[in-house]
């Protein structure tokens, strides 16, 4: 069998010239008698100028004369040469982003920036900071209990701080502006203020250490009627009186050892502040206040005491006595 070869001729396109890389921004400060160009084909830049603190964009290829600045341009109904800054927003924000200008040269709404790190004074109303929402002056965020629809988060304001479980109904306030209200109806400022609904969920503390010193007041607990309330190892302020005095509302137990009759004093009025105490002796008088001998009684000003050992507590604006016989 013969053996058949073909030849042929292969051609190459000689290698052309690099395209035209297309105009370059740059930026000026606007004069009369000064070419700017648009940035059309064959020209190496596209002119953006600043004007009485504003940016223009030059649109259209042209030298510029003293009684048409670019302001005056755009607001005329001739031939336009510049565009304020509004209807280039891209433009503004790659300046603001590679050039440093600042932020009051710029008239733009709906500016968006990517990967920007800010330093110095920033002012926001409202919007978000990542995981932030602001409104009307209050920094809150939120998120999803695990495993439910329900939320929990937190609301800082300039007076107070709230921290909410939307699951167990439970809240924490801590501020200036917190407020709570007392069983018997009475409003106090709290500082820190603690409330839930659920009979299961309280508040729990546990170090090594002691976990809770008061220092210069007292601690009332005002439990629900229905309330099971367990208390272990505590002691209340403890006096012994034997002459003529006034009680404070730091006395919580009183012991009278006096040998002849004395007079004693209540405190002022502070709802809820209960009086235990204990006659030895001798001839006890209590004064200085509304006080009902028993509840349902009838007001007096003074009463003696008639037992050994009893309690008297600030209900309202009365002290109404208790006897253990």
């Amino acid at each position: 069998m013969p053996l058949v070869t073909r030849t042929g001729q292969v051609s190459f396109a000689p290698k052309g010239d690099k395209g035209d890389k297309g105009a370059r921004m740059r930026m000026r400060v606007w004069e009369a008698s000064v070419s700017y160009l648009e940035g059309k084909q064959g020209q190496q830049f596209y002119d953006i100028v600043l004007y009485d603190n504003l940016l223009y964009l030059c649109i259209r290829s042209h030298t510029s004369v003293s009684t048409e600045t670019p302001k005056q341009n755009v607001a005329s109904g001739k031939i336009k040469y510049w565009e304020v800054a509004q209807s280039w927003t891209f433009i503004a924000t790659k300046l603001l982003l590679t050039e440093k200008i600042k932020a009051s040269m710029i008239d733009a709404d709906g500016i968006r920036a990517v990967n920007v790190d800010i330093s110095g004074k920033i002012t926001a109303d409202s919007g978000r900071i990542g995981p932030f929402s602001i409104d009307s002056g209050m920094l809150s965020s939120k998120t999803l209990y695990e495993g439910t629809d329900s939320h929990v988060g937190f609301n800082l304001s300039a007076g107070q701080i709230e921290f909410y479980n939307e699951r167990t109904f439970a809240r924490v306030k801590i501020g200036g502006n917190t407020k709570f209200v007392t069983i018997e109806g009475i409003s106090y400022d709290a500082g820190i203020d603690i409330q839930s609904p659920n009979a299961m969920i309280g508040m729990h503390i546990k170090t090594l250490s002691i976990p809770l010193f008061v220092e210069g007041g007292n601690i009332f607990l005002h439990p629900n009627n229905d309330s099971y309330v367990s208390l272990h190892g505590i002691v209340g302020n403890w006096r012994n009186i034997s002459v003529s005095t006034s009680l404070n509302n730091n006395d919580d137990n009183v012991m009278f050892i006096n040998t002849g009759n004395i007079e004693v004093t209540l405190p002022p009025d502070v709802p809820g502040h209960t009086i235990y105490f204990k006659r030895m002796s001798g001839g006890v008088r209590l004064t200085g206040g509304r006080i009902l001998p028993a509840p349902g009684g009838k007001e007096m000003s003074s009463i003696d005491l008639d037992y050994a050992s009893g309690f008297v507590k600030c209900m309202g604006n009365y002290w109404v006595m208790f006897y253990c016989g």
